[in-house]
């Protein structure tokens, strides 16, 4: 600093102007100083306040949304179990198309319960949907923690560590390395979940679509996957549910709703009108897979044993089933599971799918 300040001296003796002084550095400016760094708040990343807008212009719609999805979660709770597997399977398959994946309830179904190999490509993009139907109806929702709803390990150390066992149920390293890990996901879920508490006066249905917005802005699946987020506000959409729905189904509704704006003003209604739809499909659904049930066990009454009854609930709780995965499903050989579907077809209870002699697949004609 001594040696800095010479110069000036010098020049003041000489009379010289120190404006001429361009190589020195100015005078310090101490407000400069006194002011706060750049800081990243929380309207920088994601603002609510479009989101509580748009809600209070769209009460009609979010009331019809409502409803349908009440109706459809008491249904669920009436028809169990089986019937909450298979609206998933129909969503998550629904989904695949909107990420790009084209894949069929029958194909998700098939290669959940028998592992069948398939293409690479094809392998990854089942991996993928049979791990987005898990998570629509089983384990904590992502309201208790993201690392734990996506199966995520928070240290890039213990995923290389790890081995195979790192990926998610039914995830693959190819798939993981193009979503953000480590560090990086924290910070990024971390920004997500304030997102989400600044959207707690939303209702769920409304802050489901806010959320998945959010996700989709701050980039947590990475730039092109999009059954992770839509799951994620699946799930959302469904808290505080006391019926049988577990998630809120929404691309039944409309599949290309993802890849839309999400410009809050011109998203919310169109994200309510896809519930509202999904809910009356999913209904509609329901009821032609309990007349079927209901015709199946009128039309093998008078079948012996445990296999016919048996084998109804797995019709009902599967898109599609091959004899493999009937004995799979049901517990009863693999004989008797062939012999007992040759009969549901016989009697017009069932078709069969592939046109095959051979790996042949029925559903239930309904």
């Amino acid at each position: 600093m001594q040696r800095s300040n010479w110069p000036q001296e010098q020049a003041s003796e000489d009379g010289e102007e120190e404006d001429d002084l361009w190589f020195l550095p100015g005078p310090v400016e101490e407000e400069a100083w006194d002011m706060p760094g750049p800081k990243a708040g929380r309207a920088a990343v994601f603002d609510p306040r479009p989101w509580l807008t748009a809600e209070q212009r769209e009460g009609q719609a979010l009331a019809a949304a409502a409803a349908a999805f009440a109706a459809l979660s008491e249904r669920l709770t009436q028809m169990g179990p089986g019937a909450r597997r298979r609206l998933a399977l129909l969503e998550t398959a629904e989904l695949s198309w909107a990420g790009g994946l084209r894949l069929s309830p029958e194909k998700i179904a098939l290669h959940s319960l028998l592992r069948l190999p398939a293409a690479s490509d094809d392998a990854q993009a089942l991996e993928l949907a049979i791990c987005g139907a898990g998570r629509l109806t089983k384990g904590p929702g992502p309201q208790l923690g993201l690392a734990d709803f996506l199966g995520r390990r928070s240290s890039g150390r213990d995923r290389l560590d790890s081995g195979v066992e790192d990926a998610g149920p039914g995830e693959s390293h190819e798939l993981l390395a193009l979503r953000p890990q480590g560090a990086e996901f924290e910070q990024l879920a971390a920004q997500w979940e304030a997102a989400l508490a600044d959207l707690q006066p939303l209702h769920p249905l409304s802050r489901a679509a806010a959320g998945f917005f959010a996700w989709r802005g701050l980039g947590l699946s990475g730039d092109d996957d999009v059954i992770e987020a839509a799951v994620t506000a699946a799930r959302l959409g469904a808290e505080g549910t006391r019926g049988g729905a577990v998630f809120m189904p929404l691309a039944l509704g409309d599949a290309l709703l993802f890849r839309s704006s999400g410009e809050a003003g011109t998203a919310l209604p169109r994200w309510l009108r896809a519930v509202e739809n999904a809910c009356l499909r999913a209904l509609l659904m329901l009821d032609q897979l309990a007349e079927w049930k209901n015709r199946a066990a009128l039309k093998t009454a008078d079948l012996s044993g445990r296999s016919p009854p048996l084998l109804i609930e797995a019709l009902f709780a599967h898109p599609a089933l091959s004899a493999e995965m009937a004995a799979e499903a049901t517990g009863i050989s693999k004989v008797g599971a062939r012999r007992n579907l040759g009969i549901f077809q016989d009697r017009g209870l069932i078709r069969e799918t592939t046109g095959q002699q051979r790996y042949r697949v029925w559903t239930a004609d309904c």
